[in-house]
């Protein structure tokens, strides 16, 4: 059951029934919202986005002591919109049934943990790519900048809070927050100022600008998942998981970078050869 925690498919018995009840509840919006006035020729990329989610989610990588797993939720927002709790609970419900990953009684909380911020991800891309100033090598540099600054701040929160936590001091609303090193001016500016490097070697790189943004939207759709993942451990729990939670947070961090890379790729190929798949 401990291990089960290690994902961002919570497990049956991980969650209070309150927490898991609200969860199905909104989950049951969000699909009806997705399927109402759907049209017919909107089935076949659901199912090819379920498949490519089920899929993603099968592949699972190796990070110390657990693994962890692809989301691909910024892809499927991007491509359906607010369509992908279809992809995304279906897909859900197959990694349940044939490989025993996530619950039934979790299904809905891991609906919003992941639809949520890919709808806002898709909600975010087709307004942005159609603003011009994208088009410049510094919007690229911007891109690339803020989202390596995201990564780093967010990592770097992770170590805090696992310290705080083996101090018995995460309580999250009683920790004080603007007491964390992360928060403070001196290390913003670090982090901000080898953000700003990993942006200058992009901006080198002559790549489109569709590919930054991508790789931005993908950052920050994968940060927002994790993140709510460990909020709701934190506080939706039937036992204190804690600790297990900021490991959650930590073992994905990979995944955050992986799934921005491969978020920007993936847009920038599709720009390419069939935009109408990224509703611009």
């Amino acid at each position: 059951m401990t291990w089960s925690l290690f994902a961002v498919h919570i497990a049956d018995s991980i969650l209070s029934p309150m927490w898991w009840g609200g969860g199905l509840l909104v989950a049951a919006i969000l699909i009806a919202w997705a399927a109402f006035r759907l049209a017919p020729e909107m089935i076949p990329r659901i199912g090819l986005l379920t498949a490519a989610f089920f899929v993603a989610s099968s592949i699972h990588v190796r990070v110390g002591p657990t693994s962890v797993h692809l989301l691909l939720n910024a892809v499927v927002g991007i491509m359906l919109g607010h369509r992908a709790a279809l992809a995304i609970f279906q897909g859900l419900i197959l990694q349940y049934v044939l490989l025993s990953h996530g619950g039934i009684t979790s299904v809905g909380v891991n609906v919003c943990i992941l639809t949520i911020p890919g709808m806002i991800g898709g909600l975010l891309f087709p307004l942005l790519i159609r603003w011009k100033f994208l088009q410049s090598r510094f919007a690229r540099w911007v891109m690339v900048s803020v989202s390596a600054f995201v990564f780093l701040v967010l990592a770097s929160a992770s170590v805090e809070l696992l310290i705080a936590q083996q101090r018995g001091e995460l309580k999250l609303f009683a920790l004080e927050w603007d007491q964390m090193a992360t928060l403070r001016p001196i290390w913003l500016s670090v982090w901000g100022v080898v953000a700003l490097v990993f942006g200058w070697l992009e901006r080198e790189w002559e790549n489109s600008p569709t590919f930054p943004l991508g790789l931005l939207i993908g950052v920050m759709v994968a940060s927002l998942t994790v993140v709510a993942n460990f909020v709701v451990l934190l506080l939706g729990g039937e036992d204190d998981w804690r600790t297990l939670a900021v490991l959650v947070l930590m073992a994905h961090l990979p995944i955050i970078a992986l799934e921005g890379i491969i978020t920007g790729f993936t847009v920038s190929f599709l720009m390419k050869v069939k935009p109408e798949l990224l509703r611009v």
